[in-house]
């Protein structure tokens, strides 16, 4: 669960919530791609609606190559253009190896290039191999943090590589801590998860802590966790842990 992607035509997506088809789990897929990634490489919101619904080795390809100035044309085969076009990339070793690999439209039109990302992007996806898979822990918490961002006005927003602390102008500050695990509300609490909180709440000015997962059909609802050292400290009497689902259903609105 915790690697997302692809091998060739093997695709590594995961089934919760509302994401139970190829093309909702694309989209999440291509959503916390562009988490990973700077803004050169990313996919636009009417890329990831229209490419979800092809193979994802393709989607790369087709990125790649539209970057390479390749984009079909539907009943035109200009052959002209095609040996143009030719002339001007193929003297690049890299892309030849990768295009010769792959199969390209048959009719194009040369457009604007952008090699050097292009070829970013090969590396990316291991050249001809199209093999790609993202870290999903990370990508959860920075489409969370990413959210957060966009509101600033009366809270100031830190993050590290395993959470993210909210610190609002005019109350307690907020430690979250993300995690990209399918929990339910009737099973156990993870032992690990609940320490990590209990430490910060202990060596740190944050008394608030909030266990973020995905929200899925089996848990929908905050848990409030009450800790016995906690509920008998002075110190401490003001803590709060909760185990939150957090929605990701706002991928798939168009």
């Amino acid at each position: 669960m915790s690697a997302l992607g692809f091998v060739q035509d093997m695709e590594y997506l995961i089934n919760f919530d509302k994401f139970n088809d190829s093309i909702s789990q694309r989209r999440l897929f291509l959503e916390f791609y562009n988490t990973q990634v700077d803004q050169k490489l990313r996919f636009k919101k009417s890329e990831i609606f229209f490419f979800s619904k092809i193979a994802l080795k393709d989607v790369f390809v087709i990125k790649i190559c539209s970057m390479l100035g390749i984009v079909p044309i539907p009943y035109n085969n200009n052959q002209s253009k095609k040996e143009n076009y030719n002339q001007n990339i193929q003297f690049n070793v890299k892309l030849n190896s990768f295009l010769s690999a792959v199969r390209i439209p048959k009719q194009y039109f040369k457009i604007d290039i952008d090699i050097k990302n292009a070829l970013r992007l090969i590396d990316l996806i291991d050249g001809k191999n199209l093999n790609f898979r993202l870290d999903a822990n990370d990508a959860f918490k920075k489409f969370i943090l990413n959210k957060l961002l966009k509101d600033q006005k009366t809270r100031y927003i830190e993050h590290s590589h395993n959470s993210i602390s909210i610190i609002p102008s005019y109350e307690e500050p907020l430690m979250i801590y993300p995690f990209w695990e399918l929990v339910a509300n009737n099973q156990p609490l993870i032992d690990e998860h609940i320490k990590r909180a209990v430490d910060c709440i202990r060596k740190s000015e944050f008394k608030q802590v909030y266990l973020v997962y995905p929200k899925n059909e089996n848990f929908e609802k905050h848990i409030e966790v009450k800790i016995k050292e906690f509920e008998e400290s002075h110190t401490c009497s003001e803590y709060k842990v909760k185990v939150i689902p957090y929605s990701l259903r706002s991928i798939l609105r168009n």
